[in-house]
């Protein structure tokens, strides 16, 4: 088995990112677990809590049991970006093959994107903003990843100039491999060291 390695990554920020997810990741697993034991502990005694809202009267275990499935997505999310931070995995990953890289896309609640890219073959990076404004506080970039064999696509929250191509160009250039960027992504830190 191949090992997984980052190739997308967050700059020189990404530890200060990962103790915050970590630090939410944990507060939302306790707050799982008390909705749970809510639930449980309602349904055992007979369901006497009652809620009161808009004029309708309902159960107190139904609100508990509706915003425990979307608490657990929340803490899948959380879970997965603060995977994206660490050390071994990043936005994209990429995997030693013998004919190339084969780069990875992990996704919320489907299966993962993989690209091929061979020896000696281009690869293009392009970004280009879908929401936010440019210098403003929230933005998502649509990434297209291809390369002559495919291409995916992936969105993607954050400051594009805080991301890193440094593990991906390393890698690339041992195989001959020509990374190029377009649009928005022009601005990703290049042949740098990511701390």
């Amino acid at each position: 088995m191949y090992e997984t390695r980052p190739a997308l990554v967050l700059g020189s920020r990404r530890r200060m990112a990962h103790r915050s997810l970590f630090v939410i990741g944990v507060l939302g697993l306790v707050l799982l677990g008390a909705s749970v034991w809510l639930l449980v502990s309602e349904l055992r005694t007979g369901r006497h809590g009652v809620g009161d809202y808009w004029g309708f009267q309902f159960p107190a275990w139904m609100a508990v049991a509706v915003g425990i499935p979307i608490l657990a997505i929340g803490v899948r999310d959380t879970f997965l970006k603060w995977r994206q931070t660490g050390r071994d995995h990043g936005l994209v990953d990429y995997v030693e093959d013998p004919q190339g890289l084969v780069l990875v896309h992990h996704r919320l609640a489907r299966r993962r994107q993989t690209l091929l890219v061979q020896r000696g073959e281009p690869l293009d990076i392009g970004a280009t903003l879908t929401a936010g404004r440019p210098r403003g506080r929230k933005r998502t970039y649509r990434f297209v990843v291809t390369a002559p064999g495919g291409s995916f696509v992936y969105s993607q929250d954050g400051w594009i100039e805080r991301y890193s191509l440094a593990p991906l160009d390393a890698a690339a250039h041992q195989l001959g491999i020509i990374v190029t960027t377009s649009g928005a992504a022009d601005v990703i830190a290049r042949l740098t060291q990511v701390v």
